[in-house]
């Protein structure tokens, strides 16, 4: 029975280390404690023999002349399983643990093709986080969106647009990859990071950009404006990594998404964009000088001639 049955093996073995933590139990002590623990086992024993009769007495005399009806349960029974119209409550337990997304969407969908309007935790659970995921999708689009609106009306240029959602699209590459390879998965807590990474890591690409439109050269980490977003990155590491040391799963999820996905957006502005610019400048000028009267710089034109 060991090998087919582990969980009841290891029930009975700690039915027997019980039993015998208690018969040590009953034999230590001196003799008044001998009689004193041996006339609680007597009253344990007398009290579990009254209930036993009782209940074959209750057997044996209950009403067998006609079934059992609905209107014979005890009221608190009735009342839980029986409605106002009269319907009854169905219960389905599942064999697998529902907590887990795959296993709950799988519980879920079999109980709708039974009966569509099947409710219950599982059915909330999961129609709540589809819910809130969808939510934060639609966030992370409303932003990516406002984001890239507000890039264009500051640069007047498609191309200063793309580039400076370059960082953030390839910080986020790498860190769906870190998660993967370190298997943590997307849940309810981190997917919020969504709207935030991207808000955080544009920023990166619009600043080494306005760099860029000044000088004319990508070389940023050297100059005042790549280690302000250095530094900038790392404080928002530091403040979003000390979620990290929250006990509870969700919030040290949410630390470690957000932690690393600030970092990865930060590392692709600060090495892939200025490689990117420097690349592009060699074929053509990108950027136009500032204008006499300080206004914003454009990308994607060439200098006039």
């Amino acid at each position: 029975m060991g090998n087919s049955e582990p969980a009841l093996t290891r029930q009975l073995v700690s039915l027997r280390q019980a039993i015998e933590n208690l018969r040590k139990a009953m034999l230590q002590g001196d003799s008044l404690a001998l009689d004193e623990h041996a006339n609680k086992l007597a009253q344990f024993q007398q009290a579990l023999f009254a209930d036993l009769i009782e209940t074959f007495q209750i057997l044996q005399h209950q009403d067998d002349r006609a079934p059992l009806r609905v209107e014979d349960l005890p009221p608190a029974l009735r009342d839980r399983f029986v409605g106002v119209t009269g319907k009854l409550l169905l219960q389905v337990y599942p064999r697998d643990d529902v907590w887990q997304r795959d296993k709950q969407e799988k519980f879920v969908t079999d109980l709708r093709k039974v009966d569509p309007n099947v409710t219950g935790t599982p059915v909330q659970l999961y129609e709540y986080e589809t819910l809130l995921k969808d939510s934060y999708v639609q966030a992370a689009w409303y932003s990516l969106a406002a984001i890239a609106l507000m890039v264009f009306f500051h640069f007047r240029s498609l191309g200063a647009v793309i580039l400076s959602l370059l960082p953030v699209g390839i910080g986020t590459l790498w860190l769906t990859g870190l998660m993967g390879w370190f298997d943590i998965p997307i849940n309810l807590a981190n997917i919020m990071t969504l709207p935030l990474v991207i808000g955080i890591g544009v920023t990166n690409g619009v600043h080494i950009l306005n760099r860029f439109a000044e000088e004319r050269t990508p070389g940023i980490l050297a100059r005042s404006t790549g280690k302000a977003v250095l530094v900038s990155g790392l404080t928002a590491i530091a403040g979003f990594g000390s979620l990290i040391l929250a006990k509870h799963h969700g919030i040290y999820s949410l630390g470690c998404v957000m932690a690393t996905g600030i970092a990865t957006c930060m590392i692709a502005g600060l090495t892939f964009l200025p490689a990117l610019l420097n690349l592009l400048g060699r074929w053509r000028p990108l950027i136009k000088q500032p204008s006499a009267d300080n206004s914003l710089s454009t990308l994607g034109q060439e200098e006039p001639r």
